[in-house]
């Protein structure tokens, strides 16, 4: 876009109603994506117009170019077709996940279930092999932990160096 504004303010320099209605020149907002995209379509229009097309000719612009334009144009605008048609989608991810990320929790919750079962904390049987080191080994604890991880006790202080007499 830079370029064919360039090229037509070099084609066109003393007509800056052209410039600005036809080529967009100065013309930069609203800058969401769809009114980039019309300014695009409406420079490319420009570039077409077999009226400028002699002008903007003589000033090194050629019609490969404003093809290559209107690719990138075309292109951007499939992207942000495609960018809001998966915004809808988002929602029902969003939900999927949750939904994915509660069967794991319950298989944790089961999965710890069994294994406590299997190694108890506390055995019934006092001659039952103590299982601390099993349950460690498996990380068997309350899941998740309660209350969080424990704040860290910072260092005491180091006191003051006295001064040098």
């Amino acid at each position: 876009m830079t370029k064919a504004r360039n090229t037509a303010a070099l084609a066109f320099p003393d007509d800056s109603v052209k410039l600005r209605s036809a080529f967009c020149v100065g013309v930069n907002t609203p800058s969401d994506l769809p009114s980039i995209l019309q300014r695009a379509r409406t420079v490319i229009a420009s570039l077409r117009d077999a009226a400028n097309l002699p002008a903007v000719k003589a000033k090194g612009w050629l019609p490969k170019d404003t093809d290559a334009l209107e690719t990138a144009a075309n292109d951007l605008g499939d992207t942000d077709t495609t960018q809001e048609t998966s915004k809808g989608g988002a929602k029902g991810a969003t939900t999927q996940r949750n939904q994915q990320a509660n069967q794991l929790y319950d298989n944790l919750l089961t999965l710890q279930n069994a294994a406590d079962l299997e190694w108890p904390e506390d055995p019934e049987d006092e001659e039952e092999a103590d299982y601390t080191e099993v349950r460690a080994e498996f990380r068997l604890a309350t899941f998740p932990p309660r209350g969080g991880t424990p704040p860290a006790t910072p260092p005491n202080p180091v006191p003051p160096a006295p001064p040098a007499q």
